[in-house]
């Protein structure tokens, strides 16, 4: 599974002032990273915005939250073979 980050630091700025998170939501800074999980749909865990942000994200600030998304990650996908290891031990 590749990891996939998006990131955009003011949505009209950036040329996304008709995406639908901007006119519905007002959402004018996002941070996401996807989630995978082993047996379940993908997941992502994001920081939105309703502000612009004054600067594009910095390297640290993706690299912390692509960090934090692998970490949810690696947690759910344990606690799920933790899970499916402890129904197979019940029987």
């Amino acid at each position: 599974m590749p990891d996939v980050q998006s990131f955009v630091a003011g949505f009209v700025e950036d040329g996304f002032g008709d995406a639908r998170a901007y006119e519905e939501f007002e959402v004018n800074a996002y941070l996401g990273t996807r989630i995978g999980l082993a047996d379940d749909h993908d997941r992502s865990l994001f920081f939105v915005s309703s502000e612009p942000k004054a600067e594009p994200f910095s390297e640290d600030e993706r690299t912390f939250h692509h960090l934090m998304g692998q970490w949810c990650s690696t947690n759910s996908n344990a606690s799920a073979t933790s899970r499916n290891s402890a129904s197979a031990n019940s029987t």
